[in-house]
């Protein structure tokens, strides 16, 4: 399996991520639906909100897709009683190839603002 990267920003837990884990995290609904989501930071609760699914569960695939690398924490919120973290992608896309073998492609198109 071969990986192409267009970001200096990877983190090394993605570099080390197999084929396998990348298409069993990409086809669970949740972690999908989670993963489109964060576009831009945000609290789990914004994203509970947003993708329509239990609290416990999103917590659940939150720490499924940061022990992955494919998002991390940038910080919390501001102004409230009780700061929540938000968290974002480490990549804009994931293109996975299958033919004589699997290639797997984490891109990044634009620098981020946290």
């Amino acid at each position: 399996m071969s990986r192409a990267h267009e970001s200096e920003a990877e983190t090394p837990r993605l570099q080390a991520m197999e084929a396998r884990q990348v298409l069993e995290s990409v086809t669970d609904e949740d972690v999908l639906a989670l993963f489109q989501q964060l576009w831009r930071p945000k609290t789990v609760s914004k994203l509970v909100e947003e993708c329509e699914i239990p609290k416990s569960t999103a917590y659940r695939k939150m720490d499924e897709l940061e022990s992955s690398g494919l998002i991390v924490p940038v910080g919390q919120t501001e102004y409230t009683t009780s700061p929540a973290v938000k968290y974002r992608r480490t990549v804009d896309e994931i293109r996975i190839r299958i033919h004589d073998s699997v290639t797997v492609e984490y891109l990044t198109h634009a620098a981020r603002i946290d």
